[in-house]
């Protein structure tokens, strides 16, 4: 049982460790596509204030 349980305990560790950094990653990639619309959202409302304010 424990030559059993020896190979697979790495195996295990690795995916939950794998699933950690995908977990980790897609929250980073959600985050900075977030903070990414907001800036495009702002710079756009910018350009747009000051399109209509000189013309």
């Amino acid at each position: 049982m424990v030559e059993n349980w020896g190979p697979r305990h790495p195996t295990s560790h690795l995916h939950y460790y794998f699933c950690y950094y995908y977990y980790y990653y897609y929250y980073y990639y959600y985050y900075y596509y977030y903070y990414y619309y907001y800036y495009y959202y702002y710079y756009y409302y910018y350009y747009y204030y000051y399109y209509y304010y000189y013309y």
